[in-house]
């Protein structure tokens, strides 16, 4: 079941009707939730308004739409058809990482750095993506941190000329470069080494939380496009990190052995296998 109606429609204080979720058709990746409150995983408020509280916001905050005049679209799902709609559409559950790192590589780039705020940054940000979760915020963070450390190394070098000095003969040696967190390509295995990341992590496999009634059982499940990369990036999380400590300080092993239980079976698979390596 589908309803629809404008953003301007909605009172200010509603909630979508139980077992329902409330989405905003042109604000890919922002959050939402269901009628009943639930507690949700890891910090700040991501994943509680309903989208029609973000528009309201959004609007109130002075960020434009790229087309002012554009008409804005609140469209209601019942759970199931959300969760459908999220595997042919992921970027509704989280705008993708490589296209914000990208976004982030490009602003710094124009940005001029003696005036830069991370505030514009962010306001940046919510423009071209919509409403954007806490903990990625704090993961852009970081990484807009290694763009400007690397544009000033790049203007130092630039002002600096070229070194005409010559270190050795023979063949020159080749450039070496290792990329760091803002440029390394997540699509595939995401990066989580930092407590920012573990949290970045929960939100994302248990965005809405877990079920009132069923602490075990997520509200909603990501699709498995979404979820592999986060897993995979796990795998080695105990190398970076005290694993227990992070597991009795988070609800990440919550968060990870709930996926067992995913319509995908290699997701169900691999959180398997995680949940059996953190128990040896």
């Amino acid at each position: 079941e589908i309803t629809a109606g404008t953003a301007a429609d909605a009172p200010a204080a509603s909630a979508p009707a139980a077992g329902g979720v409330a989405a905003d058709a042109s604000a890919a990746g922002a959050a939402a939730q269901t009628g009943e409150e639930a507690p949700t995983a890891g910090a700040g408020t991501g994943g509680n308004e309903t989208l029609a509280d973000m528009c309201r916001a959004r609007a109130s905050t002075g960020i434009a739409d790229a087309d002012d005049n554009a008409e804005r679209w609140v469209v209601s799902f019942k759970l199931a058809s959300f969760e459908a709609f999220c595997v042919r559409h992921p970027d509704a559950v989280e705008p993708p990482t490589k296209a914000i790192k990208k976004f982030l590589e490009d602003f710094v780039k124009k940005a001029d750095l003696s005036s830069l705020k991370i505030s514009d940054m962010f306001k940046a940000l919510k423009e071209r993506f919509g409403a954007v979760r806490p903990t990625l915020l704090q993961r852009c963070r970081e990484w807009a941190k290694e763009n400007v450390e690397k544009k000033l190394k790049e203007d130092e070098k630039s002002k600096g000329g070229l070194n005409t000095k010559r270190g050795s003969e023979g063949q020159p040696m080749p450039k070496q470069f290792v990329a760091g967190a803002a440029q390394a390509d997540e699509a595939e295995c995401a990066r989580i080494s930092e407590q920012a990341d573990v949290d970045w992590a929960i939100n994302i496999l248990v965005p809405w939380g877990f079920k009132p009634d069923n602490k075990e059982e997520p509200l909603f499940r990501p699709p498995a496009r979404v979820v592999m990369p986060i897993l995979l990036g796990l795998k080695d999380l105990d190398k970076k990190r005290p694993i227990r400590e992070v597991l009795k300080g988070t609800q990440l092993g919550r968060a990870v052995s709930c996926m067992r239980h995913h319509g995908d079976a290699e997701v169900g698979k691999l959180a398997r296998s995680l949940v059996a390596q953190w128990k040896v």
